[in-house]
């Protein structure tokens, strides 16, 4: 399974800035990407219309990659 998290890392520690589906004390492994300061990612629907809009080459529907970033299966 691959989620994206957005996170704050903050006194030695990453901290999720949102809810995260996973049950305690699961290993993940973690790549960082660094995001430009004052430019926030787009997410729920605002994801949803961009990603209609671009039509990147996907193998998953705009919904299922929303539901699935969302923590549902």
């Amino acid at each position: 399974m691959t989620a994206t998290v957005d996170a704050i890392y903050e006194n030695g520690r990453f901290r999720p800035t949102g809810p995260v589906a996973l049950p305690e004390h699961t290993m993940v492994r973690l790549a960082i990407e660094v995001q430009p300061e004052g430019k926030e990612r787009p997410q729920g629907q605002e994801l949803v219309k961009l990603l209609r809009a671009t039509r990147p080459k996907l193998p998953f529907t705009a919904e299922q990659f929303y539901e699935m970033t969302r923590g549902e299966e």
